[in-house]
C-alpha cells in the first residue's frame, strides 16, 4: 500500500469511526445531555479532521498523476460547492418565514389547556 493510499484509507476510517460513534449513541436510552454533547463534539471533530485529511490525500494523489487529474478534482469540488450554495439559496427563498417561537408555542398550549378544562359546550 502506497503512502497516498494509506492516507486515504486512514482518513476514511476516521470518518467511519465518527459515524459509528454517532450511530451508537442512538442505542443508549439514558445518556445525559452533558455526556452526549461531549460525544457529539468529539465525533464532529473526528469527522472534520478525517474529511480534511481525506481531501488533502485525494488532492495529493491526483497531483501525482498530472495537472489534468488535479484540474478534474478541483473543478469537481468547485461545482459541488456551487450546487450546495444554490440549493441553500433556493431553500432560503422558498421558506415561509413563519418560525414559531417558544413563547408562541407555550401560548398555544395554554389555550388548548383552557379549552380542555372548560369541557364540551
Amino acid at each position: 500500500m502506497s503512502a497516498s493510499t494509506a492516507r486515504i484509507f486512514i482518513s476514511i476510517s476516521l470518518v467511519m469511526a465518527a459515524l459509528a460513534v454517532l450511530c451508537g449513541t442512538t442505542r443508549i436510552a439514558d445518556i445525559g445531555p452533558t455526556i452526549f454533547f461531549a460525544v457529539l463534539m468529539a465525533s464532529t471533530i473526528l469527522a472534520s479532521a478525517g474529511a480534511s485529511f481525506l481531501q488533502n490525500a485525494v488532492v495529493g494523489l491526483s497531483a501525482a498523476f498530472g495537472p489534468w487529474y488535479l484540474q478534474g478534482i478541483l473543478s469537481g469540488q468547485g461545482a459541488i460547492g456551487a450546487i450546495v450554495a444554490s440549493v441553500q439559496m433556493v431553500t432560503a427563498a422558498t421558506a415561509t418565514g413563519k418560525a414559531s417561537s417558544l413563547a408562541e408555542h407555550e401560548e398555544q398550549e395554554r389555550q388548548v389547556r383552557r379549552r380542555t378544562r372548560r369541557g364540551p359546550r
